[in-house]
């Protein structure tokens, strides 16, 4: 279930794709600012936040490390958990702006650590 979710997002993503075409990488801010959209329900850009963590989500359960970390979710999490995760740290995060994939991948190492 995971990997159709996953590869739904990543269809989502290249759908939009040429609205972001400017911008290399997504930042924090700019995640934030997609995470915020889909606590309200604006369904489109709140799906960018869903998108986003879970393609770092999907990179990392596939035994990958992002800058040296690795994140081993167990399948009986949900998506709806990790993203939770992910939005607390964002909405905690008080650095400037960062490249959005290492804090995701730094949250989602710490939640589920490697064994």
């Amino acid at each position: 279930m995971k990997k159709i979710a996953g590869l739904l997002a990543l269809l989502f993503l290249w759908s939009v794709a040429p609205a972001f075409a400017a911008q290399k990488t997504v930042d924090t801010d700019t995640l934030k600012g997609w995470c915020q959209q889909q606590e309200v329900g604006v369904s489109a850009i709140g799906h960018l936040c869903e998108g986003y963590i879970n393609g770092v989500a999907d990179v990392l359960s596939g035994g990958n490390a992002i800058n040296g970390n690795r994140a081993c979710i167990p399948d009986k999490v949900l998506l709806e958990d990790y993203l939770a995760t992910v939005i607390k740290a964002l909405k905690d995060n008080t650095q400037n702006s960062q490249k959005a994939y290492d804090l995701v991948a730094r949250v989602l190492a710490k939640a589920y650590p490697c064994k």
